[in-house]
């Protein structure tokens, strides 16, 4: 036989196993806009600076199921008015579920935080609805007014109206009576100091 024929090749080494995903271990990523051609750049309610992302997206953050951990964002507004955030969690089976952020320290700097905690395993999306309030605005500003004692009519006027809003898209009937009642507590015939006081009343800081 010549050299190549009697020549027998070197056994392969087996590959290394993989080491499999524990099974508590779930992904976190956050959702990126379906349409790739919108045009970038900051909306009136800017969310920038989003955390936990890795490598811009590119990778998901880790947890392990029933872990908590925060989701942060710095967001913000044009104006004055009050602004509010939330985090949208989607499942791995597509249910998603919103949790209100609040903001945190240092003041002044725009910053919210909510603590979530992951009951299934498997990728988990969420995004960062930064949205305007309303309600705090007004009652910030009437507040401001009727320590003056200024425009207690024009108080008056638009807490009715933002009274009525939130009543009509009141879950039942017994709760948009209830918020019409509360509206008629806001009577331009009483003093700046009695509006100021109903403005601070525990029955509001539900809303």
């Amino acid at each position: 036989m010549s050299p190549q024929q009697s020549k027998k090749s070197a056994p392969k080494t087996p590959a290394a196993p993989m080491a499999e995903k524990p099974a508590t271990l779930v992904d976190v990523s956050p959702t990126l806009p379906a349409d790739s051609s919108a045009p970038a750049g900051f909306g009136r309610i800017p969310v920038s600076g989003v955390s936990p992302v890795i490598e811009f997206g590119a990778y998901p953050a880790k947890a392990v199921v029933g872990e908590q951990f925060p989701i942060r964002a710095t967001v913000f507004r044009e104006g004055h008015d009050a602004v509010k955030a939330s985090v949208i969690l989607t499942a791995p089976d597509g249910v998603t579920r919103r949790v209100d952020m609040h903001q945190i320290q240092p003041w002044g700097l725009d910053l919210w935080e909510a603590w979530v905690r992951l009951d299934k395993l498997g990728l988990w999306h969420f995004r960062i609805e930064g949205w305007s309030d309303p309600w705090h605005t007004w009652l910030h500003n009437s507040r401001a007014k009727l320590l003056a004692g200024v425009d207690k009519e024009l108080v008056c006027l638009e807490g009715g109206a933002l009274f009525e809003r939130t009543a009509a898209q009141a879950a039942d009937k017994d709760k948009a009576a209830k918020i019409r009642g509360y509206a008629r507590q806001f009577d331009a015939q009483k003093s700046a100091a009695e509006l100021l006081e109903t403005t601070h009343s525990a029955e509001l800081t539900w809303l």
